[in-house]
C-alpha cells in the first residue's frame, strides 16, 4: 500500500492520492507517434503525441516551438488524456522544465473533487516491481475554495511504495502562470522543486527535500498535457493549453544552475 504523506492543513484537506498513481505509465504503453500538424515543431525533446479519448493540437508558438492545446472529450475517465511526451535514452538527473499554462478552458470546477493531471515525470525501469513505484513526480491541481491548488506527489522516503504529496494552498495558480519545476535523485539528498513566476536562480515557490530517491535513477519518460481528469472536468471536459515549453536541452542550464 502506497503511504502518503499528507497535505499540509492550512485549510485543506489531506487526500489519498493512490487513485492517481500510475495510469499515466498504462496510457504511455498503449501510445504511438502521432503526425505533426501547422508549421511548428515539437519543443525540446518532445517528439511524441497521443491523445486517447481526447485530442491534442499543436498550434505555432514562440519560433519555431509549437503550443499544445489538449482536450479531454466529456464523460471521460481516469485513463483518458492527451498530451506530448518522450523517453530520454539514459536516465537524467537533475532534470528541468519550465512552461507556462492557460486555464481559461477549464471549465467550472465546482469542488475539491475536480481534479485533473498536467506533467508526469518517470523512469522506464520499475524499481521496485510494484505499481506507480516507477513514478517520480506527478502533478495534480484540484480546487478548494474557489482557488486552483497545484500539488504533487513524489517518490520519496527510502520504502519501496512509499510516495510524499504536499499541496501548496497559499500559492494558487492564474492563468498565464509560468511554471518551472526540477527532479534531482539522492539517496536523502534528492527533490522536487516548483517555481511559479520566477527563474530557477530564486528560491523555489514549494519542494521536496531530503528525498530518498536515489534507487529510481533519474527522469527518462516525461507527458505533458491533460490526463486523470475527475469531476465536472472528466465530465463536461476541458481544454489545457500549454505555451513556451522548454524541456531538457542545453538551454534550460544557464547560469547559476548548481544541483
Amino acid at each position: 500500500m502506497l503511504r502518503s504523506v499528507g497535505f499540509p492543513s492550512n485549510g485543506v484537506e489531506e487526500r489519498d492520492m493512490r487513485t492517481f498513481t500510475g495510469l499515466i505509465g498504462i496510457v504511455l504503453l498503449l501510445a504511438a507517434p502521432m503526425a505533426l500538424a501547422g508549421n511548428c515543431m515539437l519543443p525540446g525533446s518532445f517528439d511524441r503525441t497521443n491523445a486517447i479519448r481526447g485530442d491534442l493540437v499543436m498550434v505555432p508558438g514562440a519560433g519555431t516551438a509549437c503550443d499544445i492545446e489538449a482536450t479531454v472529450a466529456p464523460g471521460n475517465d481516469l485513463n483518458g488524456g492527451a498530451f506530448a511526451w518522450y523517453t530520454l535514452p539514459a536516465p537524467v538527473s537533475p532534470w528541468r522544465i519550465s512552461f507556462r499554462i492557460d486555464l481559461s478552458g477549464m471549465g467550472d470546477f465546482q469542488n475539491f473533487f475536480d481534479v485533473f493531471h498536467f506533467l508526469s515525470v518517470s523512469t522506464r525501469h520499475p524499481y521496485p516491481q510494484v505499481d506507480g513505484a516507477t513514478a517520480l513526480l506527478n502533478t495534480v491541481v484540484f480546487q478548494n475554495e474557489d482557488e486552483l491548488i497545484l500539488a504533487f506527489f513524489a517518490a520519496c522516503a527510502g520504502e519501496p511504495e512509499s510516495l510524499c504529496t504536499r499541496s501548496w494552498p497559499d500559492d494558487p495558480l492564474s492563468d498565464g502562470d509560468l511554471l518551472r519545476f526540477e527532479v534531482a535523485t539522492g539517496a536523502g539528498d534528492g527533490h522536487v522543486r516548483w517555481w511559479r513566476n520566477a527563474e530557477f536562480s530564486d528560491p523555489p515557490t514549494g519542494s521536496l527535500e531530503n528525498l530518498d530517491n536515489a534507487a529510481w535513477q533519474g527522469v527518462e519518460t516525461v507527458a505533458l498535457g491533460l490526463f486523470e481528469t475527475t469531476g465536472n472536468i472528466a465530465l463536461n471536459g476541458a481544454t489545457l493549453k500549454i505555451q513556451d515549453i522548454e524541456s531538457p536541452d542545453d538551454t534550460l542550464f544557464w547560469g547559476n544552475f548548481d544541483p
